[in-house]
């Protein structure tokens, strides 16, 4: 607000007032850019594996007209921007390691919009092979124990948690350790049987299962 009083090049004060001697005032109000809300929609596939595309899509609101302008994904291996088409977009980004990682949105702005943030955490795995690797001893006679051994790999290290056998008349369940591990079952009967290996996948390795068939 600037506060006024006018007079001519003579000095006599004019303007408001009876007198014209008083002061009047000017407001001038600058209106701040319009809040916004910027939102991932979605990040599919969710969980991804290292080196898949990872299609994330935003939307950005705000009271009025749809945003224009850019928003950059990153948190990504290989990250992207996205232009706005009425207040929404997508585009893709790369993760090349397993884990659970934070994507974020950030929208530039504006002439009439400010800027605004969103993060969603996305998780990426590693695909796995479970693999029996033997069941001895096969052919086995009914009632005897028949030992199990399997592998899981993928991706880098080795994956842990358990991988669950059935098919068998007493099933068993394997702790994993080096990606590996064994356990016993236990045939009632005679026949041919199919053994079904399940891993339960882990923080960094998908769920997998496998099967096999084996004389009784």
């Amino acid at each position: 607000r600037g506060y006024w009083m006018l007079q001519n090049p003579s000095g006599v004060k004019f303007g408001y007032g009876s007198q014209a001697n008083k002061a009047f005032w000017v407001d001038i109000n600058v209106a701040g850019p319009k809040v916004t809300t910027t939102t991932i929609t979605a990040d599919t596939p969710d969980p991804s594996t290292p080196g898949q595309a990872v299609a994330v899509s935003v939307t950005v609101s705000g009271a009025g007209a749809a945003p224009t302008g850019t928003v950059a994904i990153t948190g990504a291996y290989t990250n992207c921007t996205i232009t706005l088409s009425g207040g929404i977009g997508s585009c893709n980004v790369v993760f090349n390691t397993a884990g659970t990682e934070t994507l974020t949105a950030t929208y530039n702005g504006d002439a009439n919009y400010a800027g605004s943030s969103y993060t969603e955490s996305h998780s990426v795995k590693y695909a796995t092979t479970t693999t029996i690797t033997a069941d001895l001893p096969d052919p086995s006679a009914a009632g005897g124990t028949v030992t199990v051994s399997v592998t899981v790999s993928g991706g880098s290290g080795y994956p842990s948690g358990t991988v669950v056998i059935t098919g068998a008349d007493t099933n068993c369940t394997i702790t994993l350790a080096g990606g590996s591990g064994s356990c016993d079952v236990v045939f009632s009967a005679t026949g041919t049987f199919t053994l079904t290996a399940t891993y339960s996948g882990d923080a960094n390795y998908f769920r997998q299962s496998s099967e096999d068939s084996r004389g009784g």
